[in-house]
């Protein structure tokens, strides 16, 4: 499955009904092209997947396409692409909320943006 545009989008959609939410449309749509594009090459080009995810989260937290809840949208892109690779994050709201608030407020490298989700990634169990 491709991660486009308009899925960005639905995943901005449900991502906003969690907390407080001003303002629900897209601010610069380049941006979410940005993100679909560079998630594409890093899977075609078969990139590591906390990697993915890693700078999935920064390019939506940082670049802030979103009016609002780019925060939440970021942390949920970042879920779906983990069960793409067949694992999930395993931390609790309080830590996923204060992160995703310091990738942007200590302007976090990407570095440590996959080291902490390969710190949190736990394997989807198969029946």
């Amino acid at each position: 499955m491709r991660i486009d545009t308009a899925r960005i989008i639905k995943v901005h959609a449900v991502s906003i009904r969690y907390g407080k939410t001003f303002s629900t449309g897209v601010r610069n749509e380049g941006s979410l092209d940005r993100v679909a594009d560079e998630i594409h090459k890093m899977v075609k080009g078969r990139k590591d997947s906390s990697l993915i995810v890693a700078r999935a989260m920064e390019l939506l937290v940082k670049d802030h396409p979103f009016w609002d809840g780019n925060h939440r949208t970021a942390f949920e892109l970042g879920r779906l692409i983990c069960l793409f690779f067949d694992y999930r994050l395993d931390v609790t709201v309080e830590e996923a909320v204060a992160f995703m608030r310091n990738i942007d407020y200590q302007d976090m490298p990407l570095e440590k943006i996959q080291k902490w989700v390969d710190e949190r990634r736990v394997a989807m169990k198969v029946p």
